[in-house]
């Protein structure tokens, strides 16, 4: 085979893959958005996002294409092809779960989808690649998948980490609705800007937000 078919093969291979990528975290998640506020007639919040910067989202809503030029990136790749694997390997799925919360008198949909479910045993797995295992498993890893677990009505989940220097797997247990409601009350009403000390160093808008920790310290 030339080089040049080669060529093409690998371009058909990564549009789709990057296609399938923007459609699960982009289009069927704000479909999932939309959804589910207009059938609980409540604002919706990822899982993902209450573990980060509450500005992110606001910033993302405003930059829509900083967020989906994110999805193109290696890291994010790999650890896609990973999930994959693990999915077709297990014959699992995803599993969307969500649970209406109630914060001081506010209604709020608390929604995610846990990576790979494996009904079986009734246990949720969440998938990281990271690129280091230094610090690993990271608190706010392990607090998705608890948060994963409480929305399902779960008991069981397993933290699977790969990385080049090797694989960690860890148990999680669910949190319990009263940590469930300080996180989400704590993303509504912004207490926590940033989310994690490092996340501004890391963060895809920093560059255009006046919170940033690195701009604070340098007045």
């Amino acid at each position: 085979m030339s080089s040049g078919n080669a060529e093409k093969i690998s371009e058909r291979f990564l549009r789709r893959l990057f296609n399938e990528m923007e459609k699960r975290y982009r289009v069927e998640r704000e479909l999932s958005r939309r959804e589910l506020s207009e059938k609980h007639k409540a604002p919706v919040i990822f899982v993902h996002e209450i573990l980060q910067c509450p500005l992110k989202q606001d910033f993302s809503q405003q930059f829509p294409e900083i967020e989906m030029a994110s999805i193109y990136n290696s890291k994010f790749v790999v650890g896609w092809l990973i999930e994959e694997a693990i999915k077709k390997l297990t014959n699992s799925r995803e599993k969307p779960c969500y649970k209406i919360i109630d914060v001081d008198g506010e209604k709020y949909v608390l929604a995610g989808s846990m990576d790979v479910f494996i009904a079986e045993d009734s246990t949720a797995i969440e998938v990281k690649y990271l690129t280091s295992m230094y610090g690993a498993p990271h608190i706010h890893h392990i607090l998705q998948l608890q948060l994963y677990l409480f929305l399902a009505g779960l008991n069981h989940g397993e933290l699977w980490m790969f990385s080049p220097e090797g694989t960690l797997f860890e148990e999680v247990t669910p949190l319990d609705e009263d940590h469930v409601k300080e996180l989400v009350r704590s993303y509504v009403e912004r207490l926590n800007i940033p989310r994690w000390d490092w996340e501004c160093t890391r963060c895809l808008y920093e560059e255009w937000c006046g919170k940033s920790l690195r701009k604070m310290r340098k007045k």
